[in-house]
């Protein structure tokens, strides 16, 4: 499908979204990644998907045509929530063929996400990175 076939409220959707995925790329340093961002159907129905592989080192981050969601922080947290996917994708695939259990290792994987999202959204990282040796309240 081309551009000229959405919704023009879509079509920002998805620049945005777009936008805030490579934001989160360069944020995690993910350079050595091939992400490709796309419309399309996501495979359990969720506003975006994201599709890891190891070996090849890409990625793919379907945005749902269907998604309804428009307002900035919560597509920001989306993008963000993928973007990590793909960053512990490589912790993933290690546990996977090490035979760990698939419910744990994914429940795990979404605390971890939350937490970098934690992070971002109180601004601890601001401080406590930059300054190793003391604190700034």
């Amino acid at each position: 499908m081309t551009e000229d076939e959405f919704s023009e409220e879509f079509v920002a959707t998805f620049r945005y979204l777009h936008e805030r995925c490579i934001h989160w790329r360069n944020v995690f340093g993910l350079y050595d990644i091939d992400m490709i961002i796309e419309s399309g159907e996501t495979v359990d129905g969720t506003d975006l998907q994201c599709y890891y592989d190891h070996e090849s080192k890409t990625a793919k981050i379907t945005v749902n045509e269907e998604i309804d969601e428009t307002e900035p922080d919560r597509l920001d947290m989306l993008a963000h929530h993928e973007v990590a996917e793909i960053l512990l994708g490589p912790l993933q695939t290690l546990a996977m063929a090490r035979d760990f259990n698939e419910t744990i290792l994914e429940a795990e994987t979404h605390a971890i996400i939350n937490r970098l999202w934690n992070i971002h959204k109180n601004n601890l990282g601001r401080n406590t990175f930059r300054n190793k040796n003391k604190y700034i309240f």
